[in-house]
């Protein structure tokens, strides 16, 4: 190994262990902002939704879960790009509109085939446990559907 690939290795691991430090920084000060919350109980209650949402956030920080969604209009192939990302149908679809129904989700492990035959899996920056969460949604603009597309706006608010 040369010195020039020592050295890119060196800043590579630095670059690595700078990334682990910022996580684990943002996942102490979520940490101290929900512990230290002060709340009157009708602040609570009008902030309530916020402080599930950040609890949630908390919670895939831990776990070292990304969420990611899809939602758009009805029958523009939200399902099917989720299923040629696993490469496996786990969505449903068909020709109609309005197949899904309701919020689906499946473990995504994008991997990238080695030469030699194997598999090398995601592994997020801070996170060697990683795991990427897809989450299908109902259409938006699905005749009598505005339920389901009031999940999928709340959806699209609460994932990555």
């Amino acid at each position: 190994m040369t010195s020039s690939d020592e050295m890119d290795e060196a800043i590579a691991s630095l670059e690595q262990m700078q990334t682990d430090v910022r996580y684990r920084q943002a996942q102490a000060t979520l940490d101290q902002l929900l512990d230290r919350l002060d709340l009157s109980p009708e602040e609570s209650a009008d902030l309530q939704a916020d402080i599930d949402h950040l609890r949630q956030m908390q919670q895939r920080l831990e776990q070292g879960v990304i969420q990611l969604a899809v939602f758009g209009l009805v029958g523009r192939g939200k399902s099917s790009l989720l299923n040629a990302l696993l490469g496996q149908p786990a969505f449903t679809t068909g020709p109609l509109h309005g197949v899904t129904q309701e919020i689906d989700r499946a473990d995504w492990l994008p991997g990238m085939v080695l030469p030699e035959g194997g598999v090398q899996r995601l592994a997020l920056n801070g996170l060697s446990e990683s795991r990427v969460e897809l989450i299908d949604t109902p259409g938006l603009d699905e005749i009598s559907g505005e339920a389901r597309a009031v999940l999928a706006e709340q959806v699209a608010q609460q994932v990555d």
